[in-house]
């Protein structure tokens, strides 16, 4: 009884979380997402202090700005990790960058409901797989078929 106990108390945290496929579009935007002649970014320019969503561009639709950044942010560690707040809801998943390109691979979040939905998968489902990226200053833009993502410090 007692461990079935335990099974289950470590079990059931582990159900809260989901499991995304990665979505890898066959092409990128034309010019790559980046501004003509620009510098490739590096990985160095991701790392550090979070990233914060300030609007969300599903491809042929307006943009939507964020009216509170600080419940949807990206950020990304040293070690290929990377984390997003997604109003309520935590994920993790890991990240690479290869010439100008930053690939997400899984992501696991907890799936809480609340009232930003479905903006918090919209989001999540621009993140996930490959995209476009370039940071100027403190701000990182992410693009790709599926639409844009413009970010801050």
């Amino acid at each position: 009884m007692r461990r079935t106990i335990v099974a289950v108390v470590l079990v059931v945290p582990l159900l809260a979380a989901c499991s995304k496929e990665v979505n890898r579009p066959s092409s990128l935007p034309p010019g790559g997402g980046l501004a003509g002649g620009a510098a490739l970014p590096s990985q160095n320019q991701l790392i550090g202090l979070p990233w914060q969503l300030l609007s969300l561009e599903l491809s042929g639709r307006d943009p939507i700005e964020i009216p509170d950044a600080l419940d949807f942010t990206v950020e990304f560690g040293s070690d290929g990790t990377v984390h997003f707040g997604a109003d309520c809801n935590g994920c993790f998943g890991s990240y690479a960058t290869e010439a100008g390109t930053l690939t997400i691979g899984e992501v696991g979040c907890t799936r809480a409901f609340y009232s930003s939905s479905p903006l918090d998968t919209d989001y999540l489902s621009l993140l996930s797989g490959s995209s476009t990226y370039a940071v100027s200053a403190d701000t990182l833009r992410v693009a790709s078929l599926r639409g844009t993502l413009r970010f801050e410090r």
